[in-house]
Parts: C-alpha cells; structure tokens; sequence
C-alpha cells in the first residue's frame, strides 16, 4: 500500500505541535497546584486573624470565608489531578500515534546502499585502481528524507576512500598488502541513532601533509602545527578548499567534498568523527538520527539568550569554580582544562556571543562535549533545563548568514525559538573569533531612533525570527498571530510600523491592509509586506491597496542591512 508523504509529514508536525502543547499544560497544572497552596496557606493567615478577637461579627465574616477559601483550594486540588490524569492519558496516546507515523516514514538503507556497487566501479575504473566493496547493515531503517540526504556525503567519502586512500595496485604489492583495495560501509544501530562507517584499508591520512598545506594556505601556524593533537590536525580536513592534492582531477583535489559532507550531517543534526592508522587506513562514522522526531535538547542561557544543544553530545556537566583553568598555545592559547587525561579546549559562549568577559561565574557551568574522537569544554552561564523539542532547519531566506555553530532551531514549550549549536562549528568560531573588546565596540556605534513595530505572521517561526532582526537594528517590536490580533492591537497602541505577510489563514494581507488604512488614525501608518510570494501581481495589489513597501522573505538574505535600507526609504 502506498501512502502519502506529504499527508504524512502533516500529520507528523501536527503531532509535534500537540506534544509542545503537552509541555504547556505541564505549566498550566504546577500554576494550579501552586496556586491551591497559597490559598490553603492564606486560610491559615485568616484563622490567626480571627483569633485575635476583633468583635464577634468579623469573626465570623472570617471563618465563612476561611469555609469558602477551602472549598475552592479542595476543587482546585481536584482540578489539578484531573488534569494530570487526563495529561497522562493523552502523553500515552501522542507517545504511540507519533511511533506508529514515524515507523511508516521510515525505509530499509539497502535503498541507498543499492546505489554503492556502481558508484565504486565507477570511481575505482576513473581512479586506475582494483577496489572491492562490502556492505553491511543495510537492513537497518531510518526515515526516508534523512537516508536520502546521506546520500550525498556518503558518495564524497567514498570517493576520497579510493582516491586519496587506497593505494596503486603496485605500491599495495610493495607494502604487502593485496593487490585489491577493500572499502567497507557498515550500518548499525546505537540507542535511537544510526551510525554508518566508510573505512578503507588503505594509506590512513597523512597527517604531515596536511600540517604543510594547512600551513602553506595560512590556516595554521608552524607552531600552532606543534602543538595541535592528531584530532584536531584531522579536523583541518573540513576547511573550504582544502586538499593535499597539488593537481585537480574529477575526483579530487578542489577541497569541497568533505565541507560538503560535514555541512550535510551537521543539518541532520549528526556528528563526523574520524580514524586513521598510517599504512592501514581509515574510518569515517557518521552518526545521525534513525528518525525524524523529537530530541531530548538541554537548554542554557549565553549572555542573556536560550540556546540548546543536543543531549546526546553532552558527556557531562561540570560547575565551572571547581574547574582549573589553565593557559597554552596555539588551539588551547584561550585556556583548556584537563578531562580523562586530555587537554580540553575550553570556550567562553559568552565572551563569543557577545563580548562579555568579566561576569559571576559563580551560576556557570562548563559542558563536556563530544567532539571528533576527544571533547571540548562550553562554558554557559546557567543550565535551564531539559526538553525534547522537534529540530528545524533555519529559514532558507536566513540560511546564507548561519554561522557555523548553528545546527539549526527549534520551538520549545513556552513558545519562543531557541537556536541550536553543536560543537564542530562552535570551535571552528572560537579559533577565529578576534581578541577585542566588543563590549567597548559597542558603547561607540551610535544608538538608532527606537522604532515600535507591530509584526503579524500566523507562523510563530517566522515571527520570532523577524522580530529578532527588527529588534537587532534598534527597534521595539510587538507581535500578533493572525489578522484579528493585529486589528485588536492597532486599536489599543500607536505604531511606528505594521509588517504583515499576504497569506494568512483568517484573512490575507490584502484584506487587512484595507481594513487598516479604512481607519482614520492608521491612513499614514506605514505598512511593509513581508511576503513569500512575491509576483508582480502581489506586489501591485499590495501597493494599490495601501502598502507602503513590498518585500520579499527570500530578499531577507540580506539580513538587518537590507531592512534598515527598507526603513530608511520609508520614514525620509
């Protein structure tokens, strides 16, 4: 029987969306249940009062009320436990409808290692070598859209297998090893994720090689080279245009195929971690998740932000004041710690995000995290909590500017975005994050004219993803989810500015710029359309309905610089 995607993937965000609804009733019953105590404990306030004797009639007003104060705190109490009961049932019910939707998303991997035998004849054939290939593991399952995107990483490394790892039949024959290359890709399953392996036996990376051309292209220092350990030399490899090969064939040497295939795990929200012998080989272990579902993420605040980071990245937490910090060169030159008889880098989320190095530490905490085959150490500066929450890929009009540390986004149970890092980026940054008081930068950019801006969208995302580009040029933004919010709220504030999108399910943008300028007070308001469709008939029905200015979502690329453009073409 075939069944529909498309339906499927729909019913599948709806059941996430149920399950962030799970989270908020969480909340709704502990205000109950706290609100039941205080009202037992102002009845206990009220039979102290009454006991002071202040005439007989009060004293009896008081106890009536010590009465009716109980009765309400018992229903309350009652209310609280139906509630949780109720909760309960529906998390059991949620739990085994989304188990059973994700189990029909997902496909047998035989369906992309089909592809396999044909592309290392291929490569093998271009590449003059003899090359055999086993495959193992391809009966595990994992969702179709992720099989499918590890389709491309998987190809780049079997072609750096062949053509940078095994040897030349006659050099294989002097080392005596077979005259054949072997290349093994083998799945298997640990706790909910898939890890696959592509390893070959053939010359293991030379790691002197790519100290010299790392080197040679201003990556590193002589120095720096010294002191680097084996993993963090390997890790050189995912650099943009980085390749030991001195000549560029179809096969190698433009120094994309690994950058691309860490980018793509890294937005499957999976991990790259890398094995080399000299003169034995080398394995690859790309570890993704086997579905498409929620993720157990742990929360932290930076400088005043939420971020999250996936909980199965955290080794451990250690509270950061017990921690001894101390100073190196090269990669550990901004301070490491010592952990399990390593060196740790350590790195200052704060002093990153945002220029902020004197502060208490007496909250933070220092996250081990895995990281290649070693850890580093993420200072934050308070653990919140821990949630599972449905991973999204940032909006592609934004995707242009994502820094490397960002893995992606999710919406968590109060509602608002939290951005998710992991920690191949998050190095990459740190090492090439200048030594500058940002904090100082800061204090010199002159403020902007406070802008109060009223955004509407009916996607919660996009909304708060608008928002913090319209608060990161200066101005004050409130929101509204849907057309009849933004009504009601025009009628209550004054604004600056009014951004709306075209489709929205209570009433289009069309409409509602209409229904804005038919008010006497809003006729000069202006009004930006933020728009993902963007014809020139949208664009013409915008304007003539009363639009001051008609943006594109996909032009935001452009990020604050493009809407500081916009405003300034709308208030001179």
């Amino acid at each position: 029987m075939r069944v529909d995607r498309t339906r499927l993937l729909r019913l599948s965000n709806q059941i996430i969306e149920f399950g962030t609804d799970r989270y908020r009733s969480d909340a709704t019953e502990t205000q109950l249940r706290s609100l039941a105590d205080e009202m037992l404990a102002l009845k206990g306030r009220m039979q102290s009062l009454a006991s002071l004797g202040q005439g007989e009639q009060q004293a009896k007003a008081l106890a009536a009320m010590q009465i009716d104060i109980e009765r309400q705190a018992r229903q309350l109490q009652g209310f609280a436990g139906e509630l949780r009961y109720h909760h309960q049932r529906s998390t059991a019910m949620l739990d085994d409808l989304r188990d059973q939707v994700f189990g029909l998303m997902l496909r047998p991997l035989s369906s992309v290692f089909a592809a396999f035998p044909r592309t290392v004849r291929d490569v093998a054939a271009r590449a003059g070598k003899k090359v055999q290939l086993t495959l193992a593991g391809d009966k595990i399952e994992m969702d179709q859209l992720t099989a499918e995107a590890l389709m491309e990483p998987l190809v780049h490394l079997i072609n750096n297998a062949i053509a940078h790892g095994i040897e030349s039949s006659e050099a294989r024959l002097e080392r005596g090893k077979r005259e054949e290359g072997k290349v093994v890709i083998a799945a298997s399953m640990q706790g909910h994720m898939v890890c696959i392996d592509v390893m070959d036996d053939g010359a293991g990376l030379d790691l002197d090689a790519i100290a010299r051309k790392a080197i040679a292209i201003g990556l590193i220092s002589a120095q720096e080279a010294d002191e680097m350990s084996e993993n963090e030399m390997l890790e050189l490899i995912f650099q943009p245009g980085f390749s030991t090969r001195s000549t560029v064939t179809d096969l190698a040497g433009r120094g994309m195929g690994m950058t691309i295939a860490q980018d793509v795990i890294r937005e499957l929200t999976g991990t790259i971690h890398i094995r080399t012998e000299k003169g034995r080989g080398t394995r690859f272990r790309l570890t993704v998740p086997a579905a498409v579902g929620l993720q157990q993420v742990m929360i932290f605040t930076v400088a005043g932000q939420q971020f999250g980071m996936l909980e199965d990245l955290v080794e451990q937490v250690l509270p950061l004041q017990e921690q001894v910090i101390k100073q190196g060169h090269g990669p550990y030159a901004r301070g490491y710690i010592d952990y399990e008889g390593q060196r740790v880098p350590l790195i200052d989320m704060a002093q990153m995000v945002a220029g902020v190095q004197a502060r208490d530490h007496s909250a933070s905490s220092v996250l081990i995290v895995s990281h290649m085959d070693g850890y580093l150490a993420v200072v934050v500066d308070q653990l919140l909590e821990s949630q599972k929450v449905m991973l999204r890929e940032v909006d592609p009009y934004l995707r242009h500017y994502r820094p490397a540390g960002l893995m992606g986004c999710a919406i968590i149970a109060d509602g608002s975005v939290l951005l998710m890092l992991e920690p191949n980026g998050l190095k990459m940054m740190w090492r090439t994050a200048p030594d500058i008081d940002l904090e100082r930068v800061r204090d010199a950019i002159p403020q902007p004219i406070q802008r109060h801006v009223l955004l509407v969208d009916d996607s919660s995302l996009a909304l708060q993803i608008e928002r913090a580009m319209f608060e990161t040029i200066g101005c004050r933004v409130d929101t509204a989810i849907g057309a009849a919010d933004m009504l009601e709220k025009v009628r209550l504030r004054d604004y600056d500015l009014l951004v709306t999108d075209i489709d929205m399910p209570d009433m289009d943008g069309i409409t509602l710029i209409s229904r804005l300028r038919s008010q006497e007070a809003l006729k000069d308001t202006p009004i930006l359309i933020i728009a993902t469709r963007e014809s020139e008939h949208d664009q013409q029905l915008a304007l003539a309905a009363g639009a001051s200015a008609f943006l594109a979502k996909r032009n935001l690329k452009g990020g604050e610089n493009m809407l500081s453009e916009i405003l300034s073409e709308i208030f001179d």
